[in-house]
């Protein structure tokens, strides 16, 4: 699958760059159980962050905070936006609402008797408890009956197994059927037993889930999952403008001879990895170790 890893200044440069080549969430935990988590350069992407093209679009729901995982994300939206203060970019209510993702509800912990921490629900079992939570009267052990989690906290590696957004991250795709996500909490389980087995949760912790509170407005984030001392984290709360980590697929040039194809893979080294990427994809600025350049017919440097 992958077999390399590529630095980006940032995440949204990452999608600028490579747009649907760019792994999604899954495909990042999927790399994580194939010949130990090492890759063909050495790296060892347990230790390493891994950013996704996976989308997260913040909203809301009947008066309450919502996002939705979408697994199919017109990426131009993040590629073409300025990045808002708060490392998001903004949507339409528009895209929001056609999104066919799955839709989450934020619950907040003085809404639920017993609660010491944030809640959220898959849309559909929200449904069932809204009016107890309307009323103030839904008592935490209620809630997590109906199928609630917690957010913004570490979770036990169980609480992992059967946490919704964890399970809608692994199904990856919308409009998932029941096979999809029987097949999902499958490999989701193989997961968490494989980064207990690698002592990522030492502490008796597994799988932490973190998302932004505190607004309803229409946004986009992207996923990415932490590394192994960071406890293996599904997360979407840094900026689009910090440095992103994504899995890439070494280049191949097929070739044929003597009526057999032979494949010849060409490597770079990895201080221009960057800048050979930006070539490819065509970018009209490149960076790299001896400056800045700008395409044109006589390369020009502009700073050194």
């Amino acid at each position: 699958m992958f077999n390399t890893i590529w630095n980006a200044d940032s995440v949204q440069q990452g999608v600028i760059l490579f747009g649907k080549e760019l792994p999604t969430f899954r495909q990042n935990l999927e790399q994580r159980l194939i010949d130990n988590g090492i890759l063909v350069d050495g790296t060892n992407t347990w230790d390493v962050y891994l950013d996704s093209r996976t989308a997260l679009l913040e909203g809301n729901y009947d008066g309450r905070e919502a996002f939705k995982i979408e697994h199919d994300f017109d990426l131009g939206l993040i590629q073409k936006a300025t990045t808002l203060n708060s490392g998001a970019v903004p949507i339409t209510e528009q895209t929001y609402q056609s999104s066919a993702g799955t839709e989450f509800v934020k619950i907040m912990k003085n809404e639920l008797k017993g609660a010491s921490c944030d809640y959220a629900i898959r849309r559909d079992k929200y449904e069932a408890i809204k009016d107890a939570l309307k009323n103030r009267k839904c008592q935490l052990t209620d809630f997590l009956q109906a199928g609630g989690f917690k957010i913004n906290q570490w979770l036990t590696p169980e609480e992992a197994k059967y946490c919704d957004v964890w399970l809608e991250l692994c199904v990856d795709k919308n409009k998932a059927g029941v096979d999809d996500y029987q097949g999902a909490k499958e490999f989701l389980g193989r997961y968490v037993d494989e980064a207990v087995a690698k002592n990522c949760f030492s502490d008796g912790f597994g799988p932490g889930l973190f998302v932004n509170t505190g607004t309803t407005q229409y946004r986009a984030r992207l996923w990415f999952v932490s590394d192994l001392d960071d406890g293996s984290v599904a997360y979407n709360g840094l900026s689009l403008s910090g440095s992103g980590r994504f899995l890439r697929v070494q280049n191949l040039t097929v070739a044929e001879g003597d009526g057999a194809k032979k494949q010849e893979v060409i490597a770079v080294a990895p201080e221009f990895l960057n800048a050979y990427n930006q070539l490819r994809y065509g970018a009209s600025i490149i960076e790299s170790p001896n400056g800045t350049y700008v395409l044109t017919k006589k390369p020009v440097v502009l700073k050194q």
